[in-house]
């Protein structure tokens, strides 16, 4: 949501100056006071024929010039309004008619004179809140604020994965190092001269983020907006302005909780579409999970093509292509010509190969919007790899022409003027790349490659050396090194190079090329005939898609099919491509899995193990482990996760890592998961995930002090990830440190902004210490109107844990009346039909509460407390066999538990098994012994939950 003069038109338009009070300050006479009424009534044509008249007798009325200007703006005579603004300046000066006609300049798009309007109207009366507002507008919209505040275009991005919030770890802002617009000075000088109330107003509040954001002040601006908003709570267009601000600054971890509470403000039932966009929008960019929110947008209005968008965007993230090129073809179908729909899709088919399709997607991009010079780098890097080698040259031509310090892109303009025979502007490009960046080791490694080429072997040498001083682990450098070695004659000297090289990049075939040569020069034959083999694998693994075309295509068609024609449809897919390229592993894996989820299961392992070799890219060998863990084949995927760990990017990649010790954490091996994570560099990516998932396992073995230390490791790693302070916060909790839990929870409300999930979090804390009122006070602000079918998944959690917390202090009307509208409101809510059923059978009515239970068991058949609920009543009525079983499930699944222990030992003193009743007689004493609190058992799980269950 770029700003244009559109916008701040709009604003100045809203801030018009009254003409009733204008002329009422000048004394107008009657027949002007009809005329005034007819423009405030939107009668123009009346009130002009009544001015008119009006100024036949009182030629000189200034007041009378200042309504015929806004009548004559209003029906778009621009002309004549500026001359009658002017004639009534003339005759009477005032800061009214100044603020007038500098709206009248904005309408016709002049903001200088504009601006000069403004600014004589504040000499005239600095007081005067319309001249201000508009003046300081004015100041924030001119291009060095706007750039100054980090406005991002969402979508365009070769890399795909957008939102990843590094914005924040910058330790210098803009002020600190001396590069503050002029404008945002002015703008700050500007607000200095709003009196207090005029600053509570939505709109200067919002202006007033907007001013520390171009100054560089992003911590203040933040405390600013959270300061405004704690002033005025229940303001949503105040939050929903400030969340804007924030988010279109590039700042959407804080922006994401202002655009919550305005979500949370609306009235019941009645859901702002535009405000969810915004937020799913804010969601993605920050990183957090916004897919239930674009399926709830996408059902609310379902011919907008953004939620589909930014359901691709997700996929494309989570390198889901197929699935995210599909959503992406929906979007595009809705809105064709939508140039964010067309680049995202270009991202999606690069990713898999089909260059061509990716080519034809950035052009189109281009055709859609020719300003942005910067997607023709992106379209030559795809021609490039396409073969479209005249296309690739003069688009990275053109975009140097724009950018022409970009020394990357003048070393990718090398390659391409390589491929295209142009040795010398190959040369002439790297020269420039290496001048305008010197210590960029690619550059100097393939300008010495280009001098070898032509038998300059020291200038060569001498240049790879400086390539090697900058980056001694960069390969292709020492594949060249060694190349010239040998060529030289001199295998021994190259070898060492070559070994070196492949341990650092077993992909690399020129370097495998170069061992079997040096190792059969020197007379070792069997080594040369390993490294000539796995050069020819990855020869034919490299070979590039022989169409690259038919992606885009295959996915219009695929739109029109049913699930199950889809799921056909992209096997008959990977099949043909697979015939093109059948020792692909990444082909084998995506086939293989595919297989494998439509229930061909023999052939889709059979494909997968093929594919498990070290010529797996990273991001394939990790989404077949994940696939594979999804559908139970735990083994399998522990060696796909463990392939993609000893891959060159996972030594700065965490995600194979932490799958792998997540599985082993599942298998019950907890050291050796431990072993797992302490392996991961503290600077990979996801920053602080293995130390916090470290600190989980720690926990849970009942190792306290290392727990402690994992937390803080992953708070210091990534201090604006909310879900590592929610982690050490029940941690804390779970051993009764209660207060140093809610310090914990206030410190990422403080980092990471005021979330809903952090204040539910602060909600159970205070309801498991025994401060039950201060939570339910705090679940009452979140869980307004349980019975509203739109409520947000935070906000039915926060109604549900009210619920409980009223139940648990004995105010079980209101705790009945919360769990029957929210079963009214989303059925599939287990836990509140288990509550209908618990405080039913306190009440006596056991049918009622059989029917309840069993209700609640269907939606979550493994739910402990249901199934020991559901235990006691069988064994009340009788059915002991049955009532048995419900016990002994409720004890597999919570063996922490002791009540299930305790009624089955009831029941087989029942039914005379008495060694049986002993043993879990003697279950229960020791896990009471063990016991710490006397929790509910619900709220308990609750924090196991965020524990150990579901981790990332």
């Amino acid at each position: 949501m770029l700003r244009t003069l559109c916008g701040i038109v709009a604003l100045a338009l809203a801030a018009v100056e009254p003409a009733t009070a204008w002329a009422q300050a000048s004394g107008s006479e009657p027949q002007l006071d009809k005329a005034i009424a007819a423009f405030e009534r939107s009668d123009f044509s009346g009130a002009g024929a009544l001015v008119q008249n009006y100024l036949i007798r009182h030629p000189q009325d200034a007041a009378a010039w200042n309504l015929k200007g806004l009548i004559d703006d209003s029906q778009k005579d621009y002309a004549a309004g500026g001359k009658d603004f002017e004639t009534a300046l003339r005759f009477s000066p005032s800061a009214s008619v100044y603020t007038n006609l500098g709206n009248h300049f904005l309408l016709v798009h002049q903001p200088a004179g504009a601006k000069e309007a403004f600014s004589e109207a504040l000499r005239l009366d600095p007081h005067h809140f319309s001249a201000r507002f508009n003046l300081l507008n004015l100041a924030l919209n001119e291009p060095s604020c706007r750039e100054n505040q980090g406005n991002q275009i969402f979508g365009l991005s070769h890399n795909i994965a957008e939102g990843s919030g590094e914005h924040h770890q910058s330790a210098k802002t803009d002020e600190a190092m001396g590069s503050v617009p002029d404008c945002a000075r002015q703008a700050l000088e500007l607000i200095k001269g709003f009196s207090p109330p005029e600053l509570k107003r939505p709109e200067v509040s919002a202006l007033q983020v907007r001013a520390l954001l171009a100054a560089g002040r992003r911590s203040d601006a933040v405390d600013a907006a959270r300061r405004v908003i704690s002033a005025e709570p229940g303001n949503s267009k105040l939050a929903y302005s400030l969340g804007i601000e924030l988010a279109e600054a590039g700042d959407a971890p804080d922006a994401v909780p202002l655009l919550e509470h305005a979500e949370s403000l609306l009235p019941a039932g009645q859901p702002d579409a535009q405000l969810l966009l915004d937020l799913c929008r804010t969601k993605f960019q920050a990183g957090q999970p916004a897919a239930s929110d674009l399926l709830r947008l996408k059902d609310m209005e379902p011919g907008w093509w953004q939620p589909y968008y930014y359901l691709g965007l997700i996929a494309a993230r989570e390198q889901r292509y197929m699935e995210a090129g599909s959503v992406l073809v929906k979007a595009q179908q809705l809105k064709p010509t939508e140039p964010l729909i067309a680049a995202a899709l270009a991202n999606v088919a690069a990713a898999q190969g089909f260059w061509f399709d990716a080519a034809e997607e950035w052009q189109q991009y281009l055709r859609l919007k020719p300003e942005d010079l910067r997607a023709y780098r992106e379209l030559a890097i795809v021609a490039g790899v396409a073969h479209q080698q005249e296309l690739a040259v003069n688009s990275m031509q053109r975009y140097l022409k724009a950018y022409p310090d970009d020394a990357e892109a003048y070393y990718m303009l090398a390659l391409m003027e390589q491929d295209s025979g142009h040795n010398q502007e190959a040369i002439q490009a790297l020269e420039t790349c290496v001048r305008l960046k010197p210590d960029y080791a690619p550059g100097w490694a393939t300008l010495a490659r280009d001098e070898m080429n032509q038998g300059k072997l020291d200038p060569a040498r001498e240049n790879l050396h400086r390539a090697l001083k900058i980056d001694p682990h960069f390969a292709p450098a020492l594949v060249t090194l060694a190349e010239i070695e040998n060529r030289e004659g001199h295998p021994e000297l190259a070898l060492p190079l070559l070994q070196q090289a492949v341990k650092l990049d077993p992909t690399n075939i020129a370097a495998f090329y170069q061992l079997s040569l040096a190792e059969r020069r020197a007379g070792h034959s069997e080594a040369a005939i390993r490294a000539a083999a796995a050069f020819e694998q990855l020869r034919k693994l490299n070979q590039r898609n022989p169409s690259g075309r038919g992606l885009i295509a295959y996915l219009a068609k695929d739109v029109q099919l049913t699930p199950r024609g889809q799921q056909e449809h992209y096997l008959e897919f990977l099949k043909d491509r697979l015939k093109q390229r059948p020792d692909d592993s990444r082909l084998l894996c995506r086939l293989g899995v595919a297989e494998i989820s439509t229930g061909q299961t023999d052939s889709g392992l059979a494909h997968v193990r093929m594919a498990l070799q070290p010529s797996l890219p990273y991001e394939d060998a990790l989404a077949t482990a994940r696939a594979l863990a999804a559908g139970g084949r735990d083994a399998l995927a522990l060696d796909f996760y463990h392939l993609a760990s000893t891959l060159s990017v996972g030594r700065s990649d965490a995600r194979a890592a932490l799958g792998e010790a997540q599985i082993l954490l599942a298998q019950g091996h907890p050291q050796r998961a431990l072993d797992v994570l302490n392996n991961v560099p503290a600077d990979a990516q996801p920053k602080g995930e293995a130390a916090d998932l470290a600190g989980l396992i720690y926990a849970r073995m009942g190792m306290n002090q290392p727990a402690l230390a994992a937390f803080r490791v992953a708070i210091g790693l990534n201090p604006r990830e909310q879900e590592f302070y929610s982690d050490a916060a029940v941690f804390l909790g779970s051993n009764g440190e209660w207060d140093a839990a809610l310090k914990v929870l206030d410190l990422a409300k403080k980092q990471c902004g005021e979330s809903s999930s952090l204040l539910i979090d602060e909600a159970v804390m205070l309801q498991l210490s025994g401060r039950r009122e201060q939570a339910q006070g705090l679940l009452k602000k979140l869980a307004f109107n349980a019975d509203d079918p739109m409520l947000t998944p935070h906000q039915r959690l926060a109604a549900l844990l009210l619920g409980i917390s009223y139940y648990t202090t004995d105010q079980k009307a209101l705790a009945a009346r919360i769990f029957q509208q929210l079963t009214d409101s989303d059925p599939r809510l287990a836990l509140a039909w288990y509550y209908r059923a618990l405080l039913a059978f306190e009440s006596g009515k056991r049918k009622d509460a059989m029917d309840l239970v069993s209700r609640s068991l269907s939606i979550q058949p493994k739910n402990p407390v249901a199934l020991y609920l559901r235990g006691k009543l069988l064994a009340e009525a009788g059915r002991l066999p049955k009532a048995e079983q419900d016990l002994v499930a409720a004890a597999e699944v919570d063996p922490t538990w002791s009540a299930p222990h305790y009624q089955l030992a009831r029941l087989y003193r029942m039914i005379g098994k008495t060694d049986q009743a002993e043993k879990e007689a003697n279950i229960v004493a020791h896990l009471d012994a063990r016991a710490k609190g006397s929790q509910s058992a619900e709220l308990r799980q609750y924090l196991n939950g965020l524990t150990l269950a579901g981790q990332r």
